[in-house]
C-alpha cells in the first residue's frame, strides 16, 4: 500500500479509539481555557498571542489551530477542528517514518509497526486525538524527521524545515530528544538544515524555560526532591495497563512495569555501547526516556497529582513508551545476528504491549468520553442570551469553563 493509503487506515483506526472526536467532540481542558479563550478574547496581537507561553514553553501549534478555529470557522465547529487538527498532529510523524528517504528502518513490517505505535500507543487516554497535549507527540515528529535523508529539492528542504520548527515550538520535549537524534546521527547532522531549524527552536524553548523559572511561572522544577522522587517511583519508565487497577495494587504494577521496561532498554543501552551501528536504537529510545523524565521536571505543578493518583499523568509515559518500543524495532530490525535471548527479551516486550496494554487501553474513556459535547453546550449557553452578553460554556474535565459572548 502507498503511504497516503496506509496514513488514511492509521486515521481510521485513531478514530476508532476514539469515536466521540467524530460524533460528539468536546473541548479537554487548556483546549478551551487557555488555547480557545486567549484567541477568542484577542488580549494581544496575532503574533503575540501565537508566542504567548504557557506553563514554561511555547504551543505555536495549539495557538495556531485556537486562531483557525474562533476566526475562520463557525465557534460550534470549534471542537471537531481541534479534534481534526490533533489526529494530523499525531499521524505527522507516520508521514516520515514511511518514507522512501527513511534510514532508521527497513521497509515493511517494520515502519508499519512504527506506525501502529503511533495509533494504538496505551496509556493514551490523555493524549490521543487532544490537541491540548499535541505537544506530547512533538519529540516523535522531530525524531522521524530527523531520520530521514533530507529531500534533494530545496523547496522540500525548507518545507521540513519549517515542520521542525513547528515541533521545536510546540511544547517542551524536543528539546530534550534533539540533541540525542544529533548526536547519533554523527556528522550528517552537521549538514542538515531541517536539524538547526529545530536546534533554533529548541533555543527558543530553553529561553522561554528559563526566563519562566525565574518570573515563578513554571518551568524546571526548583528542588532536587522532586526529582529523587520521579527516579524513586520510575514512573517515567512506566506503561501503563489501564486506569482501573485498583488503588492498593498500583505500588506493585508499578515495580511490575518499571522492571518489564528496564530490561529492554538495558539491553539497548549495551547494545550501543558495544555496536557503533545501534547509535540510532540508543538515541531514540534514550530520548523518549529523557522526554519522560523532562516532562515530569518541566510541567511545574502536575508532579505531585501524577505520583499519587492512578488515573492522573496518563500523558508522562507517551514520549517513554513510544520511544523505547521504538527503539527496540530498531534493534530487533538492525541486528538479526544479535544473541537469540536477547532478542526474544525485546520480542517478548513488544508482545506485552501489543497483548496487553493495548486492548485494555485501545477504546478511549474516563473523563473525556463522558465530558460535555461543545457544539450542544454552546447552542444551550447561547439559547435566549441577550445579543454581547457573556456566556460560559462547561468543558471536560468537570469544572472548566469557557467564556463567549452572544452574537
Amino acid at each position: 500500500m502507498k503511504r497516503p493509503a496506509l496514513l488514511l487506515a492509521a486515521a481510521a483506526a485513531a478514530v476508532a479509539r476514539y469515536p466521540r472526536a467524530l460524533t460528539a467532540p468536546g473541548l479537554w481542558a487548556e483546549d478551551g481555557m487557555e488555547f480557545f479563550q486567549t484567541a477568542y478574547d484577542r488580549p494581544l496581537a496575532l503574533g503575540a498571542r501565537l508566542v504567548k507561553p504557557y506553563a514554561g514553553a511555547l504551543y505555536l501549534y495549539q495557538r495556531a489551530a485556537a486562531e483557525l478555529a474562533t476566526h475562520a470557522f463557525p465557534l460550534a465547529g470549534a471542537a471537531a477542528l481541534f479534534a481534526a487538527l490533533a489526529l494530523v498532529w499525531q499521524l505527522a510523524p507516520g508521514w516520515w517514518l514511511l518514507s522512501r528517504r527513511g534510514e532508521a528502518l527497513p521497509r515493511g513490517k517494520w515502519r508499519l509497526a512504527a506506525l501502529a505505535l503511533l495509533v494504538l500507543l496505551p496509556n493514551a487516554q490523555e493524549t490521543h486525538l487532544c490537541l491540548t497535549n499535541a505537544g506530547w507527540y512533538s519529540p516523535l515528529l522531530v525524531a522521524a524527521i530527523a531520520w530521514t535523508r533530507p529531500p534533494a529539492r530545496a523547496r522540500a528542504r525548507a518545507a521540513e524545515a519549517a515542520v521542525m520548527l513547528l515541533a521545536a515550538l510546540t511544547g517542551p520535549l524536543a528539546l530534550f530528544v534533539l540533541p540525542l537524534v544529533a548526536l547519533a546521527r554523527g556528522r550528517a547532522a552537521a549538514k542538515d538544515v531541517r536539524l538547526w531549524a529545530g536546534a533554533v527552536g529548541c533555543a527558543v524553548q530553553l529561553a522561554v524555560l528559563l526566563s519562566s523559572q525565574r518570573l515563578g511561572q513554571g518551568g524546571f522544577a526548583g528542588d532536587y526532591e522532586r526529582l529523587l522522587r520521579v527516579l524513586a517511583a520510575r514512573h517515567y519508565f512506566a506503561v501503563h495497563a489501564g486506569t482501573g487497577v485498583a488503588a492498593r495494587f498500583w505500588p506493585l504494577l508499578t515495580a511490575w512495569r518499571s522492571a518489564l521496561n528496564a530490561v529492554p532498554l538495558a539491553l539497548l543501552l549495551a547494545w550501543a555501547l558495544g555496536r557503533g551501528k545501534s547509535r540510532p536504537a540508543w538515541a531514540i529510545a534514550a530520548g523518549g526516556a529523557a522526554a519522560g523524565l523532562a516532562a515530569c521536571l518541566t510541567l511545574d505543578g502536575s508532579l505531585e497529582v501524577f505520583l499519587a493518583t492512578p488515573d492522573m499523568g496518563l500523558r508522562y509515559s507517551l514520549p517513554t513508551t513510544w520511544g523505547l518500543a521504538f527503539g527496540e524495532l530498531l534493534a530487533l530490525a538492525r541486528f538479526p545476528a544479535a544473541r537469540p535471548r536477547a532478542r526474544a527479551v525485546v520480542a517478548a516486550h513488544l508482545l506485552v504491549l501489543a497483548g496487553v496494554a493495548i486492548p485494555g487501553d485501545f477504546v478511549i474513556g474516563g473523563a473525556r468520553d463522558t465530558g460535555p459535547a461543545w457544539s450542544d453546550e454552546l447552542a444551550r449557553a447561547l439559547a435566549g442570551a441577550a445579543p454581547g452578553a457573556k456566556v460560559t460554556v462547561p468543558i471536560a474535565p468537570n469544572g472548566w469553563l469557557v467564556t463567549v459572548v452572544a452574537p
